[in-house]
């Protein structure tokens, strides 16, 4: 399953990001919107907790089993996996320091650039933020823990799963969820009051991530925005966030059922593990991948402390890429595995020719909270609030995930419309016959969710804060990105360019999306508390759909391979090959559940 295909590699997230066609897997989905929320309620961690080795840069043995590059939620999981039976030695090398201090969005844990302008979008740029600590973006996210659907991830499988054994669909990857996570359940009164429902056969019951409904008390306007989505014809109830199934739902956050404080990668595949055989070497950055003729043999890495002297380390069984949906396809074309022209401009001997590296680039455009406020503010619970772990936790959330045939009238002629392009019409210049061709078959399963009813085009958090919703409205983007090099200094932060909003499918999906917020929050029911809209958009009572517009390869195989290359391997969110219908972190820890199995049967 080239699960970077035989698209473009933009290897990956984050969050977070995340090649196409698993056999052309090579789609980078990652933070445009997915460390946009930092809502964490999350009490500090206890400063005397154990870890396995943290050595020192003196201290790095020459040779280990694995290297794993990035010590992030795909990095720390695998490596976890690798080590547990004693007999293996692993290596992570990570860019951030360890930090037992966790408190949300902090800009001292994360690396921040800005995008190239999106003409698409009104020529804006984005801001990038990726996790630089142990931990990864897992550490700084909204702790949100929403999945994608059962259509969704077959079409991983329908991309790039070649093989009739193939895990990377719904069934396999369920299995994946289940070893990730264990859930924690929500306060029985308020599930009762609000209809909370959950389902706990879509989730495990051994493993230390936790997926848990917060038990602070919820604001009744919560309860008023369920009925009123509820009501909306065709808006249907799903069972369980992890159920597969778009709709309306409660969902859990990445947090502890006790403590409720953030559970991420650190928390459960590296504090108190005790292993002599798994290494951490922290503050230091991978350049680039050591070979022997094509086969990888190791890596060489550099002090992010100013010591401008460049070490190595061998690997003896497999290098391992974990390092963000930016910096993995980074290392790659660092390595001399990428586009030729990039190569040739950036003054790097090509090693193997894969145009797919950096491509097929796709995220989630979320739209900011403060996009839509209260006039007066909805009334609190008056209930008194306990001074404990649970009484300071969040309430429970919810979501609706919605179909474009739920949000509009006009599915099928935006669906019509999709199909009638020609597939290389709206993708970058520079993309090949191949990786063209690797796309038209991308655009056939984009073409057939925007028709269905099982998979979701845009995503409504709803709250009970000062802003009403928070709205994720493009869950499956048409417009195909880039991560490249900057030739002036290959070794600096990637060139990213979104190109939102370059495929007119995402604009004219983007309008209906407004639409229907606009017309939910202009209901009756929430008029004494005056929805107020800031953005998304113009502002108005009378807008039309002109004005709202006018605001706005394969690299791996089904093993996560590398083509063209021995003993290294891609296994963050760079391969999955498309973006999914929910926050994408949650789906990287399958994903590397289910990458850990695969590596270890390869290396008996």
């Amino acid at each position: 399953m080239s699960i970077y295909g035989h698209l473009p590699i933009t290897l990956l997230y984050a969050h977070i990001t995340f090649v196409s066609h698993l056999s052309m897997l090579s789609s980078i989905i990652l933070v445009f919107s997915g460390l946009l929320v930092a809502v964490s309620n999350a009490l500090p961690r206890n400063s005397q907790v154990e870890y396995p080795t943290l050595v020192e840069r003196q201290d790095v043995q020459e040779q280990y089993d694995y290297i794993i590059v990035g010590a992030g939620s795909a990095g720390l999981t695998v490596g976890d996996r690798l080590s547990e039976d004693g007999k293996r030695t692993v290596l992570v090398i990570e860019y951030g320091e360890l930090s037992d201090a966790i408190d949300g969005f902090n800009m001292s844990r994360m690396r921040g650039w800005k995008s190239l302008s999106s003409p698409g979008y009104d020529d804006r740029a984005f801001d990038i933020f990726t996790g630089a600590t142990v931990g990864g973006s897992g550490s700084i996210n909204g702790q949100n823990l929403v999945r994608g659907t059962v259509e969704e991830y077959d079409a991983f499988k329908t991309l790039g799963g070649n093989l009739p054994s193939s895990v990377w669909n719904w069934e396999g990857l369920l299995s994946g969820f289940r070893k990730a996570f264990t859930l924690g359940l929500p306060d029985k009164d308020q599930a009762s009051e609000y209809d909370i429902s959950y389902d706990e056969k879509y989730w495990g019951t051994t493993s230390q991530l936790f997926g848990s409904f917060g038990k602070g008390r919820l604001n009744p306007i919560v309860g008023v925005l369920y009925d009123l989505m509820k009501s909306i014809p065709k808006v249907k109830v799903a069972t369980d966030s992890g159920s597969g199934t778009p709709g309306l739902m409660w969902f859990p956050q990445n947090q502890d059922p006790v403590k409720f404080s953030r559970s991420f990668s650190k928390s459960a595949h590296w504090d108190g593990l005790k292993r002599a055989n798994y290494h951490l070497l922290t503050g230091h950055e991978v350049k680039k991948v050591l070979f022997k003729g094509n086969t990888a043999v190791g890596v060489e890495y550099v002090s992010t402390q100013g010591k401008s002297d460049k070490l190595s380390v061998s690997a003896k069984k497999e290098v391992i890429l974990a390092a963000s949906a930016y910096q993995s396809p980074q290392i790659l074309m660092l390595s001399g595995i990428g586009p030729r022209s990039v190569l040739d401009e950036a003054g790097i001997s090509v090693k193997v020719e894969l145009p797919g590296v950096g491509s097929n680039f796709q995220d989630h455009p979320t739209f900011p909270f403060d996009g839509f406020s209260w006039t007066t503010q909805p009334p609190a619970s008056d209930e008194a609030t306990p001074d404990t772990p649970e009484g300071r936790s969040n309430p429970p959330q919810l979501e609706v995930v919605l179909p474009l045939p739920v949000l509009s009238d006009k599915a099928e002629s935006i669906a019509k419309s999709h199909e009638a392009q020609s597939a290389g019409e709206f993708l970058p210049s520079s993309y090949t016959p191949e990786q063209i061709e690797g796309y038209a078959r991308q655009k056939a399963v984009e073409t057939k969710m925007l028709r269905s009813l099982g998979t979701g085009q845009a995503m409504i958090i709803m709250g009970g804060g000062s802003n009403p919703v928070q709205v994720n409205f493009q869950l499956h983007p048409s417009s195909r990105g880039q991560i490249s090099l900057n030739p002036k200094d290959p070794e600096g932060l990637p060139v990213v360019d979104y190109r939102a909003g370059s495929n007119p499918t995402d604009i004219a999906v983007l309008v209906e999306v407004t639409k229907f917020v606009r017309n939910y929050l202009a209901s009756s029911k929430l008029a004494k508390y005056g929805p107020t809209q800031k953005g998304l958009g113009p502002v108005g009572d009378e807008v039309s759909d002109e004005e709202i517009e006018a605001w706005w390869g394969g690299v791996v195989d089904e093993g996560l391979l590398v083509y063209g290359a021995k003993k290294l391997s891609v296994v963050d969110a760079s391969v999955h090959p498309i973006s999914i219908g929910g926050n994408v972190g949650g789906t990287v820890f399958a994903v590397a559940e289910k990458a850990a199995e695969l590596i270890q049967a390869r290396n008996k």
